[in-house]
């Protein structure tokens, strides 16, 4: 008889690789051609299975087709962090609807994203 890992336990599924990936916080900046940029932030690792759903509904594919980022992230899945981040702010938030924000052409100059996974050093002196 197999036995279920412990919490906590090294691997994929358990110890600071999962608490590192609950902690990832993803801020994405659009600028649009007119008017001031939209900031939005989103936790892949703190998406409710609710929203995992909607994701699978909207989309066709798992929300972790979405959220490994391992070989590198393309336009299909920042949409899709964008449109989680904006359900955030409204429930209700479709994905026709976020993407409506969008500009025609996406590049560095209209789009940044920033990854902070909780690792940062405090570079503040001590008291």
């Amino acid at each position: 008889m197999a036995s279920a890992p412990r919490p906590g336990s090294a691997g994929p599924t358990g110890g600071a690789s999962k608490a590192r990936a609950a902690s990832t916080t993803i801020t994405l900046t659009l600028r649009p051609a007119e008017g001031e940029p939209i900031v939005r932030t989103f936790r892949p690792g703190a998406v409710p299975f609710s929203e995992r759903l909607i994701v699978r509904k909207a989309t066709g594919l798992p929300f972790e087709a979405f959220a490994s980022g391992e070989d590198g992230v393309g336009l299909d899945t920042i949409q899709v962090w964008w449109w989680l981040a904006a359900r955030g702010d409204n429930p209700l938030c479709t994905l026709e609807q976020a993407l409506s924000e969008w500009p025609a052409e996406v590049d560095e100059d209209t789009f940044d994203i920033t990854v902070d996974d909780g690792t940062a050093e405090d570079d503040s002196p001590e008291a």
